[in-house]
């Protein structure tokens, strides 16, 4: 099945595919450490999201549950994929997506910065390129087609601004597609990553979890974050068993929110 309620042709549709951290909760041996198992929303796959907005669709990462968030969300196609960075948590899920590459009868257009690129092509070799049969012929063709991506990319109907955002051990990438941004998995905003997110109006924004950590931003961070772009809401992703849904939602500000799987809403297309 393919979802059919499209949004509006001013607006942008985002959907959190998933907002756990990288071991998801509960972590395996069933422990959902700091989170009550009777929310539902305490349930998170690892951090995803899906962008529609005049009849384009891009995906926001593979992770390892890629598979059975896309399934959630009866979603059958999309026109291209963007990488935040090459770490498993977000990466993963990538051969689960060939039935797409099929369906589209073309491989799937993916933008990342060159550093996630050599890495993913190093990893799954055989999704980007032809598998030769014995005697020469193919027997599939490359399911994956790959794009470096720029700070101004244009993707079908969608202008997709990219920044770089300080994950510690690697580059991750940030997004903005009109009054919409995504930052996750870092520590660190350079000033043209706050530049970029001037007058945003919904954030999805990394808080790992409430201490300070090397490559996350933990919750006063993020907070301290939120207080300098100003967004109108901002929902909090990639967080971990210590988040407990109605604990975080009760300790911040009315504009903020935890994020959860399966939450959607809809943003200006205008910045």
């Amino acid at each position: 099945m393919t979802q059919t309620n499209t949004p509006a042709n001013d607006r942008l549709r985002v959907t959190v595919l998933g907002c756990g951290g990288s071991l998801g909760v509960p972590v395996i041996g069933n422990d959902w450490g700091c989170c009550n198992p009777d929310n539902p929303r305490n349930r998170r796959s690892r951090a995803s999201i899906m962008m529609e907005g005049q009849g384009t669709r891009l995906l926001v990462d593979t992770p390892p549950d890629i598979r059975s968030q896309l399934l959630r969300e009866n979603i059958d196609r999309f026109d291209a994929l963007l990488f935040t960075h090459h770490h498993a948590d977000h990466t993963n899920g990538l051969d689960d997506l060939r039935p797409v590459s099929w369906k589209n009868g073309k491989p799937i257009d993916v933008y990342a910065h060159p550093e996630t690129l050599t890495d993913l092509e190093a990893r799954f070799s055989y999704i980007f390129k032809a598998l030769q049969n014995t005697d020469e012929k193919p027997l599939y063709r490359p399911f994956m087609s790959v794009h470096h991506l720029a700070a101004t990319q244009q993707i079908g109907n969608l202008t997709v601004q990219a920044f770089e955002q300080d994950h510690h051990t690697c580059i991750s990438m940030g997004f903005r597609v009109g009054g919409f941004a995504y930052s996750t998995d870092l520590v660190r905003l350079d000033d043209n990553a706050f530049r970029v997110l001037e007058g945003v109006d919904t954030w999805i924004v990394d808080c790992t979890r409430r201490e300070p950590f090397p490559s996350h931003a933990h919750m006063d961070l993020t907070l301290e974050w939120i207080e300098r772009v100003k967004p109108r809401r901002a929902f909090l992703t990639h967080m971990n068993f210590t988040m407990d849904y109605d604990a975080i939602d009760a300790e911040t500000p009315d504009h903020v929110k935890p994020a959860y799987d399966g939450l959607s809403f809809d943003v200006s297309l205008s910045e």
